[in-house]
């Protein structure tokens, strides 16, 4: 007893109530609104009364959740190349600090001969294989939370002819014959022709024609056990002589699959999975050559039904979907990034069920959200006040974000910093030398998108006092009568402040003894009369503050009528 007074300090400094500090029930409790990583620290509560003071300390240390660069947009496409070096990046940031594991289809990575994970979270793949495609996980995890950032790699593969070029035997003068390339790679290889040296043109070239698996594609599906006919109508003159291939090879006959009507169809009977592929009718005489292509798909027994889902919801055919009337191919008519997702194709019958999957990435042009093309926005803030820029941006592949300041590039400072799991940027204290142009670019390979933020640091006014420090509030000031009397009221301010005069509490009227001049500053009379002493007040205003001037002025007559009266003195 008495109840004592409570105030709370933060590292030794007084914190004082305001919106994001709120004291509450005498004192006795301290809420922060929205902690940040700035409020970490030693918080001291200081009760005192009349008997005494006694201190209680606590540390409070802020956690931030692990958050990854570009989690939110992915998995990512990554297409290496094999036996080239390719690096995963995972920038995590997070308090306390995250740990970085990686996965690869769900499984563990460890460091290997060809793989390892680097001090700042990249994993290297030294010499990727075929078999190092698929997708791999960084998951950054800590006290406060997990976060994963996702790749999809796909390993492309030189193109590689499997069976080079060759011709069999001996040509008759005048009569065709046919030169084959097969070639495999990933991508699927573009192939070129030449002859000696020089392109053979896949429009024609005299007495040289180039086909290719260009015409359409028939698909074919039959239940496995059943029977179905790949027909070849081929006409010409003379009638074409047909030939077909599977997968690239001459069909060779075996049990179930046989060659009816002078070769024009191809009979499949009791069908298995093994016999599926792709099928090529080639038809060629001495006026040329056709191809008809074929994709067979050999069902399961009963017919299985196929079901279509994305990100784990069911698909039904609709505006944006269109699928084959047995359900084996989606088709995404008009991708927008909605389209993006994870695709999953179940084949399921009484015997059982199979499952498929792919991803599909919608590549998106850099665009700010919430900004039209190369916007600019005023952004004003208070000297010494905190302030955010915002620059949220939708982009795939995940675009590159860099800030610039008046045009140079912007490095951070402690004052001055990347918000935290964001591409924002954040004044912690701004200062006059803080205002400026601030640009956010964000860029990929498809293009660019920028916004401006021009900031103005506003800065109250502050009128130029005798005393340094500010004490001495009241200027006294002498004169005589018949002179010029001159108030000076020196400013500085950001915007410029509105100055006003006031004499004994009242706004001054210009006369033609009295002006008001330099924008406000000066307030002139002349000639000087007893009547124009008292007190007299500029007062400085803008939008971020005041200040005011107070001066106590004598006008001094004739002594020997007035008397020495003056209120300075003798």
């Amino acid at each position: 007893m008495p109840i004592p007074d409570i105030i709370w300090h933060k590292d030794g400094t007084l914190l004082a109530p305001s919106s994001e500090v709120v004291y509450s029930k005498g004192g006795r409790l301290l809420q922060l609104a929205k902690a940040q990583l700035s409020d970490a620290g030693l918080y001291t509560c200081q009760a005192s009364n009349p008997a005494g003071i006694t201190k209680k300390s606590t540390r409070l240390e802020v956690y931030v959740s692990p958050t990854i660069e570009g989690a939110d947009g992915g998995p990512y496409l990554v297409q290496a190349v094999a036996g080239r070096p390719v690096a995963l990046e995972c920038v995590a940031r997070g308090y306390p600090p995250p740990t970085i594991s990686w996965q690869h289809e769900g499984l563990p990575l460890v460091d290997s001969n060809g793989t390892w994970l680097e001090a700042g979270g990249t994993l290297q793949l030294e010499n990727p294989g075929e078999a190092s495609g698929g997708l791999y996980s960084c998951v950054a995890s800590s006290p406060a939370g997990e976060a994963v950032l996702q790749y999809s790699v796909e390993v492309q593969v030189p193109p590689r002819i499997t069976l080079p070029p060759s011709l069999l035997g001996p040509v008759l003068l005048g009569t065709p014959f046919r030169l084959t390339c097969n070639a495999t790679g990933t991508p699927s290889p573009t192939l070129i022709w030449l002859k000696d040296g020089n392109p053979v043109s896949p429009e024609g070239t005299p007495g040289l024609k180039v086909t290719g698996p260009w015409e359409p594609l028939t698909t074919v599906s039959v239940v496995q056990g059943g029977n179905t006919t790949l027909d070849c109508n081929a006409t010409g003159k003379p009638l074409p002589v047909v030939t077909w291939e599977r997968n690239g090879q001459p069909v060779r006959m075996e049990p179930g699959l046989w060659l009816q009507n002078q070769n024009r169809s191809l009979h499949v009977e009791q069908a298995q999975p093994s016999q599926a592929g792709g099928y090529s009718c080639v038809a060629e005489n001495i006026a040329g050559r056709a191809e008809k292509r074929f994709t067979l798909s050999v069902l399961g027994h009963p017919p299985p039904k196929i079901t279509w889902f994305k990100d784990g919801q069911s698909l039904a055919v609709g505006d944006t979907y269109e699928m084959s009337p047995d359900g084996t191919f989606l088709w995404v008519s008009q991708a927008n990034l909605s389209s993006a997702g994870h695709y999953s194709c179940i084949a399921a019958n009484a015997v059982g069920e199979k499952t498929k999957h792919a991803q599909l990435n919608v590549l998106v042009v850099p665009t700010i959200l919430g900004a039209p093309e190369n916007a600019n926005e005023e952004v004003t803030v208070t000297i010494n006040n905190p302030i955010s820029l915002i620059c949220e941006a939708l982009a795939f592949p995940s675009p590159n974000i860099t800030w610039m300041k008046d045009g140079v590039p912007f490095k951070a400072s402690k004052n001055i910093q990347l918000l935290p799991g964001t591409h924002g940027l954040q004044i912690l204290n701004a200062q006059k030398e803080d205002a400026g142009q601030y640009t956010c670019m964000v860029t990929n390979e498809l293009g660019e998108a920028t916004k401006n933020y021009h900031v103005e640091v506003l800065i109250p006014p502050s009128i130029s006092k005798d005393d340094p420090l500010g004490e001495i509030s009241v200027k006294k000031v002498k004169t005589k009568v018949n002179s010029t009397l001159t108030l000076e009221c020196e400013c500085w301010a950001v915007p410029p402040p509105s100055i006003s005069w006031y004499k004994d509490g009242r706004p001054v009227t210009p006369s033609q003894r009295l002006h008001v001049l330099g924008e406000g500053r000066l307030l002139q009379i002349q000639p000087t009369q007893v009547s124009d002493s008292g007190r007299y007040l500029c007062v400085a205003t803008n939008v971020s503050g005041e200040d005011d001037q107070d001066f106590n002025v004598l006008i001094q007559g004739d002594l020997t009528k007035a008397g020495d009266l003056s209120p300075f003195g003798s």
